[in-house]
């Protein structure tokens, strides 16, 4: 027995009477020919045009039972199993993956996304009763929730959207183990969903090759004409030097997602609830674009900073968040034996005129000297790198502090390579470079080849008076150049949060010591080197861990996390090797999270959504590892206890359908091979 889960189609079937009118409204009368004789009428063979005769009746056979299997195929004819009709009242195992992604904020008429679904998940509980095992799959619980008679109204009534995006392939494997774990009768899988999600990454990560049978559905939600919407996907800081009264270029992403018509909009950027910048954006159709907004910090400390454009069909990502720190002082150590005049003087201008504190000690106070309060060390031209000095010098490093390094001639070149090597970095010194007859290696005077100079004059073509070199390393294997020479050869370069000069500051090296960019030089380099505490620019995303690592700190101390709501609680610091680490838990909001210790503020992140939610191209049926049908109807329900009974035959007659064609094309061959060449 069928039955057809399309069966408003089934009137269609009075079509295929056609080609058995066709075919006699196209049959000719015979016509009466003279002929002087009729001996050649004898070399016809009566088996000959019966065979015709029966090609012709095979073929409109063929042609009737195409559009009768192409019509059976839409009508989704469904065969009842052994149990019959018992099958539908069975224990069915039913999973919903509900996606609550921030997508489903946006407004479809007058409802939102969400609310819609949560409308069609109302119709969807209906079809099961007390005896089925239904699970509900969602960002908003962190393990499948199993819905009761009992608990429905409850359940439906707490349902929130979340600010996160949907992983379709931790999902899917959840159910997959559902299925394994509580077989029935029935196993079907629900997809409510706006289906803004991009494609699968990883599609044979999906677990679905041992468990086959069951059944997907996908709940479709009211569509939306055309949907107005912009987005800041990200926001890049330029400046590799972040300072006080200094401009900082800030990259912002944009898109527009609608794929109809430009979008016009406002980005403006806020540092605590003030315009600092602003500018005025058009973006064509489905257009990435990328736009520069120019910032001054004016004071040290804390900037939050939000950017934000003007509202449209879905504003939650119209917002992006990101902090600048500029501290009020700098704690710098400067190790070295022996500080030639020039060095000393040096250090005493910074010290006086900047926000640097720095110390001047010997080497052999090094291993006593607390870590904490400290924000980067310099060794110049040390003399003895020994494992205890590798040891401390690492543990600096891993806490997130920097380390310069000005080489000299008191170790050899193996020696530092050797101390690079345990500091698990690549850089490497190759040989020894020494200028003759009187000639030297210049720096480069172009401000902009040079990160440590750049920004240094107020114009942009500005060249200088190049300090030079008369000896210095040959480095290799160098990440990030900072000086250059002219010969392309590296002055400064960084790896991870070290910097290596290639020269030491003495005379019979180079003249920067009595070069007037000695200072600002040392003064930048620092600076650089110190942000890697004193500028931070975070990323995080909603649904990663809030967690922070803090040094200077008193284990204690009463610490609390704030939330972008200014709600706060209170999280146990975990101590690590020279840092306290904070763990807040899982980021659901989007904005700042602060950590305090005592009600002082000691760090502050910034959590965004994240951008891939509306990238295209977004999932669709064909790119599920299963097959999946759509529920189109309003009142579905039907739909699926219809779909209980048996199993869909629409692919068999699909397919019957394709070998009437092939036979048709057969047929035609055949009536044309034995057709006359003198019809009668």
């Amino acid at each position: 027995m069928f039955t057809f889960l399309n069966g408003f189609l089934l009137p269609a079937l009075a079509a295929a009477s056609i080609p058995i009118i066709l075919h006699f409204l196209s049959r000719k009368k015979a016509r009466k020919l003279p002929f002087s004789s009729i001996k050649f009428l004898k070399i016809i063979e009566n088996q000959r045009i019966k065979r015709v005769k029966l090609y012709q009746f095979l073929l409109i056979a063929a042609r009737t039972l195409f559009i009768v299997f192409l019509v059976m195929a839409f009508a989704r004819p469904t065969m009842n199993s052994f149990l019959g009709s018992d099958a539908a009242n069975a224990q069915t195992t039913a999973v919903i993956l509900l996606d609550d992604s921030y997508s489903m904020q946006a407004f479809a008429s007058s409802q939102t996304y969400f609310d819609i679904s949560k409308t069609k998940l109302t119709q969807l509980l209906k079809v099961f009763d007390e005896n089925d095992h239904v699970y509900i799959l969602s960002n908003q619980f962190a393990n499948p929730l199993r819905i009761r008679n009992e608990n429905r109204d409850a359940f439906l009534k707490g349902l929130n959207v979340s600010n996160n995006t949907i992983d379709y392939e931790r999902f899917f494997n959840i159910c997959d183990s559902i299925f394994k774990a509580d077989v029935s009768l029935n196993n079907e899988l629900y997809l409510i969903s706006d289906f803004r999600i991009p494609s699968i990454s990883n599609p044979d990560k999906v677990n679905f090759n041992e468990f086959r049978n069951f059944k997907a559905y996908k709940v479709n939600l009211e569509e939306q004409s055309n949907f107005h919407n912009r987005s800041i996907d990200s926001v890049i800081v330029k400046n590799q030097l972040v300072e006080i009264n200094k401009p900082v270029t800030l990259n912002v992403f944009l898109s527009n997602h609608n794929s109809e018509s430009v979008s016009e909009t406002n980005l403006s950027l806020f540092n605590n609830d003030e315009r600092v910048a602003m500018n005025y954006i058009s973006l064509d159709p489905g257009q990435e674009k990328q736009v520069e907004l120019i910032y001054t910090p004016k004071t040290s400390g804390l900037h939050r900073l939000m950017l934000q454009i003007d509202e449209d069909d879905l504003s939650f990502d119209n917002r992006y968040y990101l902090t600048l720190f500029l501290k009020d002082e700098i704690n710098a150590l400067y190790v070295s034996n022996q500080f030639s005049a020039g060095t000393r003087t040096a250090l005493d201008v910074l010290s006086s005129y900047s926000l640097f504190n720095i110390r001047e000690i010997k080497q052999s106070e090094w291993p006593g000297v607390d870590l904490n309060s400290l924000d980067l060390v310099v060794f110049d031209d040390p003399e003895n790198l020994n494992d205890g000095f590798v040891r401390k010098t690492n543990d600096f490093i891993q806490a997130g502090k920097s380390v310069i390094i000005v080489p000299g001639e008191k170790i050899a070149l193996s020696g530092y390579n050797d101390f690079f090597s345990k500091l698990n970095i690549s850089v490497r010194f190759q040989e020894k470079i020494d200028a003759k007859n009187d000639n030297f290696y210049s720096i480069e005077n172009e401000k902009n080849a040079n990160t440590v100079f750049s920004s240094l004059f107020r114009e942009t073509s500005s060249t200088f008076l190049a300090p030079v070199l008369y000896s210095y390393y040959k480095q290799e294997r160098y990440l990030d150049p900072l000086i250059t020479l002219v010969n392309r050869d590296v002055m400064l370069t960084k790896t991870k949060n070290i910097y290596i000069f290639s020269n030491a500051f003495k005379s019979d090296w180079t003249n920067l010591e009595i070069n007037g960019l000695f200072v600002p030089m040392l003064y930048r380099t620092f600076y650089l080197a110190a942000q890697n505490e004193v500028f931070e620019s975070h990323s995080s995303h909603i649904g990663d861990l809030v967690s922070f690592e803090a040094n200077n700190t008193e284990i204690d101390n009463i610490y609390n996390i704030i939330n972008p709501d200014n709600d706060d609680f209170s999280v146990i610091p975990e101590p690590r090797s020279n840092s306290l680490f904070f763990n807040g838990g899982i980021a659901e909001q989007q904005g700042f999270y602060s950590l305090t210790s005592n009600n002082k503020i000691v760090s502050t992140l910034a959590v965004n959504h994240n951008a891939a939610e509306l990238k295209q191209p977004f999932l669709n049926e064909n790119d599920f590892p299963f097959l999946i049908t759509s529920l189109d109807d309003v009142n579905f329900t039907e739909a699926i206890k219809q779909a209980r009974i048996g199993f869909e035959l629409w692919l068999f007659f699909l397919i019957l359908a394709f070998l009437m064609l092939v036979s048709e094309m057969i047929l035609i061959k055949k009536i044309e091979g034995t057709s006359f060449k003198i019809r009668i």
